[in-house]
């Protein structure tokens, strides 16, 4: 191999290296999801944006999509009973498919709203949305809605979603619209405050 090959190859080698790691870390979080009961403890809802939109930033600036938070985070001072790292990789992770599915100039949204005993994260994208089959099928191990765009992910993301939100008795919809958006609900109960 010649110089340009070989950095190909290269590429192609640590590409492939990364993706199998994060094959093998979500295979055994989900494993472990279904072995183990989290602790939970209130959280301050703004403290929880706030690393979800630092975590995901660069990535959506790097591809010209816009991430928000509304409320502004600083602002929220309500808690959230729950279990901090699996409620930051569940919103890390809707967030990250919301930024995917757009397209330079889209944006993401991530919102808190809270309903009486009910607390709820809400992240919507206007990105290229999803058709009902495909509704159907996520949330399936593996199942991948978008393989052909070659967005990555390895369809595991949004079956860990589901069972982060069933260990915190909470719920979780999405409704899509082809072409133009689909927002995912993240419903919790919420303690006192």
């Amino acid at each position: 191999l010649r110089g340009e090959e070989l950095m190909q190859a290269a590429e192609s080698i640590e590409f492939e290296s990364r993706r199998l790691l994060n094959l093998s870390e979500q295979l055994l979080r989900l494993s472990v999801l279904n072995h183990e009961e989290p602790e939970f403890r209130d959280v301050p809802v703004g403290m929880l944006m706030r690393r979800v939109l630092n975590a995901v930033g660069p990535k959506a600036a790097a591809r010209g999509v816009a991430l928000e938070g509304f409320p502004l985070p600083e602002s929220i001072t309500a808690p959230v009973s729950c279990q901090p790292d699996l409620m930051e990789s569940l919103l890390v992770n809707l967030c990250d498919n919301g930024v995917k599915a757009c397209a330079p100039g889209g944006r993401v949204v991530l919102r808190y709203e809270q309903t009486g005993s009910r607390a709820a994260f809400v992240v919507q994208d206007n990105g290229r949305g999803m058709d009902a089959e495909t509704l159907t099928r996520i949330g399936r191990p593996f199942y991948r809605a978008d393989k052909a765009r070659g967005v990555g992910g390895n369809g595991l993301g949004l079956a860990l979603a589901k069972r982060i939100v069933d260990l915190h008795d909470g719920r979780i919809t999405v409704s899509s619209i082809p072409g133009q958006s689909t927002t995912f609900t993240v419903q919790l109960p919420q303690t006192a405050g």
